[in-house]
């Protein structure tokens, strides 16, 4: 293109540049509040002692949102946990079609990692892995069952 020939320029009008600064605002708000709902995530899982202080922190801290894990908070985070169905009933030695009842799980949740519990005669030592287990088994077991 020589220097005499112009390059057109779409034109924009005023009410483009206010939709899309409307837009930009939406946005923004969406990440503010999937911010706040997830450090309140983390909050929980810190009581919870899931995860340390220090991570935590560190995520408190970023100024970056991951949008994975904005993905996997906004409800796709199911498929992903349930990766080994009954894997936490063979943990417990439950035979299948036997309930695990909400009182293991929640010792589970309480019991700092490392300690044993004692259930149906069998010591289960609690790992990170198996609390988190827990925590999803109550938290799906408060969800409506009826597929919607």
């Amino acid at each position: 293109m020589s220097v005499d020939e112009k390059a057109e320029v779409p034109s924009v009008s005023k009410s483009d540049l206010d939709w899309l600064g409307k837009r930009i605002d939406y946005t923004n708000e969406d990440i503010r509040a999937i911010k706040s709902k997830i450090r309140l995530l983390v909050r929980l899982l810190v009581d919870k002692k899931i995860i340390g202080e220090e991570l935590a922190k560190t995520f408190e801290e970023s100024k970056a949102v991951n949008p994975k894990l904005i993905e996997w908070y906004e409800g796709k985070w199911i498929a992903g946990a349930i990766k080994h169905k009954g894997a936490l009933r063979v943990a417990l030695g439950v035979k299948e079609g036997e309930t695990i009842p909400v009182s293991v799980l929640n010792s589970i949740v309480n019991t700092e990692t490392g300690k044993t519990i004692s259930y149906k005669g069998k010591k289960i030592t609690v790992t990170t892995h198996l609390k988190r287990q827990a925590l999803l088994a109550l938290k799906l077991g408060k969800m409506s069952k009826s597929g919607k």
